[in-house]
């Protein structure tokens, strides 16, 4: 949202002849410039504004659920890690994979990768990058049709 925010004011500026602005004090009057011509606001604080507030706290609480199930995710992949190399009991490959498709595949994909961890299963290093992408494209699913169906 903020590219396309900052490429229109400077096609705006490019149209009176003006210099993008820099300082914050510049930037404060090129708003109050461009809200003289444009109708709509195209400086609000998130897009989810036309959706109502009930997105942005939902956009919070995903928010707050990924950071939690990235850290389980994470703790668990060590945890396995360690358990490996002192030949003590492991979490079972299930439960990784589980933990992954609940919202952790990016950040378990990344600390198996940093940690040389299952990097010879095909089913963690393929499976959870797919898992990455389906995620992503529920993501879009969810925040670009379902506004449309409320």
């Amino acid at each position: 949202f903020r590219l396309r925010e900052r490429r229109i004011v400077l096609r705006l500026c490019k149209e009176i002849n003006q210099k993008p602005c820099r300082s914050n004090k510049q930037k404060s009057e090129q708003k109050t410039f461009v809200h003289r011509i444009l109708p709509f606001d195209i400086f609000a604080k998130t897009e989810y504004n036309r959706f109502g507030d009930d997105m942005v706290l939902e956009a919070k609480i995903l928010l707050v659920y990924c950071i939690c199930i990235s850290a389980v995710g994470v703790i668990m992949t060590v945890h396995d890690k360690r358990a490996a190399i002192h030949k003590k009991r492991r979490v079972p490959e299930r439960t990784l994979l589980t933990v992954g498709a609940l919202g952790a595949a990016l950040p378990m994909y990344c600390t198996m990768r940093i940690i040389r961890h299952k990097t010879r299963h095909k089913k963690f290093m393929w499976g959870l990058p797919a898992l990455v992408l389906a995620q992503i494209g529920l993501l879009f699913l969810w925040y670009s049709y379902l506004p449309m169906l409320l």
